[in-house]
């Protein structure tokens, strides 16, 4: 797959995409990034497992940074320093870099470390586009670790019901919550 024209930013390469920094000349973080020319940059921590959750709310107004400002706000209220996600979803398929990949996120109690954390916006509805973006990113992440990653619901170190989701069929996991291989 060829990106013509790229920047980098925050674990990802981005065709087409402008420098998006804050006043430090750090990445901003966001910043919507363009899914169709995702290649994904694993993190220089040991990673292993994706963690995958659903924000809970079915607010329609919360899109791009809204969206990463209120889910921040809920975060700090529970006592984190900031988002506990790596990467949100919005409901149009918007794709936002929340926590830096290099810290752990806060996001699965006890089950953090080694991990990279996708929220999904939704709680009873979740729309195509949020589902191919959530899709598309897992895909790039599993073809930068060379496909030794390993996919994963809240729900499955939790009681909760998260994500509401059926992310096994979503991402087409065998029974070890390995993606398939690319074609």
């Amino acid at each position: 797959m060829e990106h013509p024209t790229a920047a980098v930013t925050g674990g990802f390469l981005l065709s087409g995409s402008r420098s998006h920094t804050d006043s430090t000349g750090g990445k901003k973080v966001g910043t919507a990034l363009d899914r169709t020319a995702i290649l994904f940059a694993p993190p220089r921590r040991r990673v292993g497992r994706v963690f995958l959750h659903c924000s809970a709310s079915d607010v329609e107004s919360l899109t791009g940074s809204r969206l990463l400002a209120e889910v921040r706000d809920w975060h700090r209220a529970r006592g984190f320093s900031e988002v506990g996600y790596h990467f949100l979803v919005d409901k149009q398929g918007s794709v936002m870099a929340g926590r830096d990949l290099e810290k752990t996120p806060a996001a699965q109690k006890g089950h953090n470390a080694g991990t990279i954390a996708i929220m999904v916006h939704g709680l009873t509805e979740f729309r195509w586009p949020a589902l191919n973006a959530c899709r598309d990113l897992c895909r790039s992440i599993n073809e930068a670790c060379e496909g030794r990653i390993t996919y994963h619901g809240h729900c499955e170190v939790s009681a909760k019901i998260c994500p509401v989701f059926d992310y096994t069929a979503l991402l087409g996991l065998d029974r070890f919550g390995r993606m398939p291989a690319a074609d």
